[in-house]
């Protein structure tokens, strides 16, 4: 199945169970059916933002490349990665 298919039917069954649940909720008794409540609506927003944020892909960025870098650069490079720091005594 592909990729984006599958994002799709994700967020249509995501946005399905929302629409079942919310009137099914409890938002009037205890403490503790009030915060599954709200934690079981976060839980749903929050695959309903990843599936949305997926399907637009807006967590990719356009890939950059490096500029090729000269002989003196990449010795210099050489140079910094054999460095080891020297340990400084706390005061």
């Amino acid at each position: 199945m592909k990729v984006r298919s599958r994002l799709f039917i994700s967020l249509v069954v995501a946005l399905a169970l929302l629409w079942v649940a919310i009137p099914r909720l409890p938002v009037y008794g205890s403490k503790v059916e009030f915060g599954f409540s709200i934690l079981w609506l976060a839980f749903c927003l929050l695959v309903i933002g990843a599936n949305l944020h997926a399907l637009l892909r807006l967590g990719r960025g356009e890939v950059v490349d490096k500029p090729a870098l000269s002989k003196e650069q990449r010795e210099a490079m050489r140079r910094i990665q054999r460095y080891k720091r020297r340990r400084v005594p706390s005061r």
